[in-house]
């Protein structure tokens, strides 16, 4: 005998003591009970606390699994023990008692359950099949191009195919001008306020002339990428971005998204450079340039 814990069978579903405990007997319902839709349905009798479930299961692959619902009925004042459908009238009818460990007291009894006219409001069908997180090939499973419950959520795609590096009907320039933008509005924060003048009163110009000085190194970089060999990768439809922008990934469209890129981080940069000088936030930056440098 195998006594490992790799030989164990698994059990159809795990409970806690809160939900049920000492279990006593597994019975079938009759298919030709008088229990309407439970017909056929395997019930558990509990002694431990007088209740009656319902254990819908299902078998998926080579393994069974299933939970378990409570009956709608009040508590037994015993632990039910064994039960048995009358042929005749096709009811329930069982014996219960307490001897030990058990919730509800009462010495013994016996008792008919009965299918009345009300709703059971009790699950009886099977559908455990839980959302599963699956990975599938897109098209080449060897380039990682994958689909999972993150990248090809409705929220991913919706949210990155909104992005102006992807959204539809924009052209290289335009792209390059709204990354760029953003590119040089956030890049002059961390210049002026934690740069080597930031105490200074050149701390803006400065965060301004060296924002402008990375927009240009960064703008040659792609300028460079764009020209050299075939030009820039094409990149191909993925689990996200359903249709890439064509135009942007040719020499000339590379071109165009690299200068709209350097126009528009120099004109963030800019804009950043005329908010801190304003009323309003110039009190902030001093604020956080005094933080950054203390010690």
């Amino acid at each position: 005998t195998d006594t490992s814990d790799t030989a164990m069978s698994n059990p159809l579903c795990w409970i806690t003591n809160a939900f049920d405990r000492s279990p006593s007997e597994l019975l079938w319902v009759p298919k030709n009970a008088k229990w309407g839709s439970l017909n056929g349905q395997l019930l558990n009798l509990s002694y431990g606390y007088g209740k009656i479930f319902v254990v819908p299961h299902e078998t998926i692959g080579e393994q069974r699994q299933g939970g378990m619902c409570e009956l709608p009925l009040e508590k037994f004042p015993t632990g039910i023990m064994r039960g048995r459908f009358h042929p005749g009238d096709g009811q329930l009818y069982g014996c219960g008692m307490f001897a030990w460990a058990g919730t509800q007291r009462q010495a013994g009894g016996f008792y008919r359950i009965r299918k009345t006219k009300q709703p059971a409001n009790s699950a009886h069908r099977n559908q455990l099949a839980f959302p599963s997180m699956t990975v599938t090939p897109v098209a080449d499973p060897t380039v990682g191009n994958l689909a999972t419950p993150v990248n090809s959520s409705y929220f991913s795609k919706a949210f990155l195919n909104a992005l102006p590096a992807y959204r539809p009907a924009l052209s290289p320039n335009r792209r390059g001008l709204e990354i760029g933008m953003a590119h040089g509005f956030f890049l002059y924060g961390p210049f002026t306020v934690c740069g080597p003048m930031r105490l200074t009163d050149y701390a803006t110009t400065a965060g301004l002339l060296a924002t402008i000085g990375l927009v240009s190194i960064l703008t040659i970089c792609m300028s460079i990428y764009g020209s050299a060999g075939n030009g820039p990768n094409v990149q191909p439809p993925d689990a996200t971005i359903d249709n890439p922008p064509a135009d942007l990934f040719t020499k000339a469209g590379w071109a165009e998204f690299a200068s709209g890129f350097w126009l528009g981080g120099c004109g963030g940069a800019a804009f950043a450079w005329f908010l801190t000088g304003t009323a309003l936030v110039a009190p902030l930056v001093d604020i956080a340039g005094g933080v950054w440098s203390v010690g």
